[in-house]
């Protein structure tokens, strides 16, 4: 009861009224449980729908998201010095913020497959619309109600993260549905995806320090995240260059074709490793750096479309962002 009806103190959000405090904490625990529910009554009532967004889930990208809100996070800690106690509620209230930021990539998901349906007829057959698994009304259904609980979702624990994950969505709109469908507009459509990206790694931020402005950051971090993200992106479009040309959608692989492509960006990336110990101040980042830059140079020059291969154009992005989550582990270590 004590634990209940005490005031909330979650990520500097003080509720002092007991019955406020109580109502907010079990909003937490509800939304929590809710999802949990929502998800063993689809595995059990259509366990073809569920395995069918499951795998469709786009797993790189899932990881990527959930790793840009604790970079967050993380970046809050590094130059605000501010130290969460992480007690009870605020571990449930961070777990709650992951399902609303998975559940916005999981509504955007479903709005790039209805507008790409045409592509994915040629390159991704295996997705939900191409196979039938999911009807395509049942499957606009799914995204509403995904974009609908990222925003309930985040507005219980935080306002600001609320408003971020609906510029998010606004984002994700216009770059991938009529009549704008700004994906087919090359360096543009690089552009908008990776801002939305970055404001993943702004609600963390703003959520562990609500009091500080975003402006505690350095711009030359953030302008150097806004350009390492844009250029890990176009790794996903190898893999579609046939649908995307068909469909009339200008990717950097579609342009400059997958030979220079690879070379062009596998350069990129290894030039974004290189600069992160110059932009941090940390010396010691140098070996690791030119260890996984190298490793992502090496894999993208060496992908293929040869589907029995490891080194395929489907696995690249999940081999780099294996690469980009080791490196990003020895950054924490060496920071903080």
């Amino acid at each position: 009861v004590g634990q209940m009806l005490s005031p909330e103190n979650v990520f500097g959000r003080n509720v002092a009224d007991p019955r406020m405090s109580l109502g907010a904490k079990m909003s937490i625990i509800y939304a929590l449980l809710s999802t949990i529910a929502i998800g063993i009554f689809l595995f059990v009532s259509s366990r073809k729908t569920f395995t069918a967004l499951l795998k469709n889930s786009r797993m790189p990208q899932m990881i990527w998201h959930g790793g840009l809100l604790f970079l967050g996070g993380g970046l809050a800690m590094i130059y605000t010095g501010v130290r969460p106690d992480f007690d009870f509620f605020e571990i449930l209230s961070t777990i709650l913020l992951v399902v609303a930021v998975e559940s916005a990539w999981l509504g955007s998901v479903v709005g790039n497959d209805i507008a790409d349906r045409r592509i994915d007829e040629k390159t991704n057959a295996m997705r939900p619309l191409p196979t039938g698994d999911i009807p395509a009304g049942l499957y606009a259904e799914i995204g509403v109600l995904f974009f609908f609980f990222s925003i309930l979702f985040s507005a219980i624990v935080s306002w600001k993260a609320m408003l971020l994950i609906l510029a998010y969505q606004g984002l994700a709109w216009v770059y991938s549905m009529p009549p704008l469908r700004l994906k087919r507009i090359p360096v543009l459509a690089t552009m908008l995806a990776a801002a939305a990206g970055l404001t993943m790694l702004i609600i963390g931020f703003s959520v562990l320090t609500p009091e500080s402005a975003i402006d505690s950051l350095p711009i030359p971090l953030l302008f150097f995240l806004f350009i390492a993200y844009a250029v890990t992106l176009p790794l996903k479009d190898f893999k579609d260059i046939e649908g995307d040309k068909a469909d009339g959608v200008l990717t950097i692989p579609v342009l400059l074709g997958a030979e220079r492509a690879r070379l062009v960006i596998g350069s990129a990336l290894f030039i974004a490793y290189m600069a992160s110990p110059v932009v941090l101040h940390e010396s010691a980042l140098i070996v690791p750096a030119i260890l996984f830059g190298s490793l992502s140079f090496w894999s993208i020059v060496r992908s293929e479309r040869v589907k029995n291969s490891w080194g395929t154009f489907r696995t690249l992005p999940g081999w780099n962002m294996l690469f980009i989550t080791l490196y990003g582990i020895f950054v924490a270590l060496i920071l903080l």
